[in-house]
């Protein structure tokens, strides 16, 4: 993921905390045992993100392949082992525990009671809960990635490949793939019922960062390289694209299931976060506004609904239609950056660790942002890290 604040910041993470797999590009797409670094660097990435241009680098795939595309759903058996827990965790989202040491690899997803341990040999990132499983990023090293979805029984089936940045739509019923090969990049829409390619959109640029899906459509832009000008732009797939201009532009947030969005803006020595929406004539109408000249909020978590935005880094929410600031109290650890997710409109669950050392135990906090009430609710013993996926 990224953006010229949060993605320049996964970016340095990236690039800071583990080698990136060949066939994986894009941040956004980063596994849960790199993330091990990044309570470390969190401080230093924040000034890199707001003043420094950070370069993101793209593998050379002009000799690559075009990405495997497929036209309908071919489960593949035995993609994990599935087993039932006595006790689950008290999270409504699913989520994956994975191994820091990647020479003893282990991944498994747990939702509810279900729990599907993958191979040993892959390593692997939840997007989240969808119909039939739960959609997944998985990579062998020296092998492209594979976007696909493990079902119930523990069988996968293919999407396609290269998916360096991905997108699911509101209803969880399509996803939206973006992929960088050599100069080119697409994004593709597809139907996660039946596996098959809906529609497809070439960009004019070389590299893109895909931000979301929202009522309005798929919301990306060029990669921002600091000095590039980047604007945002929605695609609804089956509809041409349309570009938005906004001076100072830097990355977005989508609510989704709503037509709101939060982008982050940055110019006369501030920052700010702008909360839009997108009008009839293609323009943004501001919604409500929050700049600060010093330890500005990069980090907005947009509530499904658009009502709230919480910024766990900073310790408070604000209620979008009454400008009203919410305390986050009670709330544990170190939040991460990127890897928080809401339970509903109402709830946010916040990753933490428990202190920088390198494989420290890791909580997850559950705030109510109406209220800023936060508590702990799932405790992660630093043998493994959590990766939170969307309900």
């Amino acid at each position: 993921m990224s953006n010229d604040t949060e993605a320049r910041l996964r970016d340095y993470l990236e690039a800071k905390a583990l080698t990136v797999a060949d066939d994986t590009p894009a941040p956004i797409q980063q596994f849960a045992h790199r993330r091990r670094h990044w309570p470390v660097l969190v401080a230093a990435a924040a000034v890199v993100a707001l003043v420094v241009p950070l370069a993101l680098h793209f593998d050379d795939r002009r000799s690559a392949p075009e990405p495997a595309m497929t036209s309908t759903l071919v489960w593949k058996a035995g993609a994990g082992k599935v087993s039932t827990i006595a006790k689950p965790s008290a999270l409504r989202v699913p989520y994956l525990l994975s191994t820091p040491d990647i020479s003893e690899p282990f991944a498994a997803v747990y939702d509810g009671k279900t729990r599907v341990t993958l191979p040993r040999t892959q390593d692997a990132r939840l997007i989240g809960r969808v119909a039939n499983g739960w959609l997944l990023k998985l990579t062998n090293m020296g092998k492209p990635s594979e976007l696909g979805i493990l079902d119930r029984a523990g069988r996968f089936a293919l999407l396609t490949t290269y998916a360096d940045w991905v997108a699911l739509s509101p209803d969880r019923s399509k996803v939206a793939v973006g992929q960088i090969i050599g100069k080119k990049s697409r994004i593709v829409s597809i139907d996660l019922a039946t596996g098959r390619q809906l529609d497809a959109l070439t960009a004019p640029f070389d590299q893109i960062h895909v931000y979301g899906w929202n009522r309005d459509g798929v919301w990306y832009s060029e990669y921002n390289r600091g000095n590039n000008n980047p604007q945002p732009r929605v695609w609804q797939p089956g509809s041409k694209e349309r570009v938005v201009e906004m001076s100072g532009f830097s990355s977005l947030k989508v609510a989704a299931d709503s037509d709101r969005l939060v982008v982050n803006v940055a110019g006369n020595g501030q920052g700010c976060q702008k909360v839009v929406s997108l009008t009839a004539s293609g323009t943004f109408e501001v919604v409500r506004e929050s700049c600060a000249s010093s330890k500005p909020a990069i980090y907005p978590f947009p509530s499904p609904n658009g009502e709230f935005i919480a910024n766990p880094d900073r310790r408070f929410a604000l209620h979008v239609d009454n400008g009203k600031q919410i305390k986050l109290t009670g709330l544990s650890g170190a939040p991460d950056p990127i890897n928080n997710v809401y339970e509903d409109s109402n709830h946010l669950l916040v990753n933490a660790v428990t202190s920088y050392a390198f494989n420290a135990p890791q909580v997850i906090n559950r705030c109510d942002v109406r209220s800023g009430k936060c508590r702990v609710v799932h405790r992660q013993s630093g043998k493994y890290t959590i990766g939170l996926g969307t309900p």
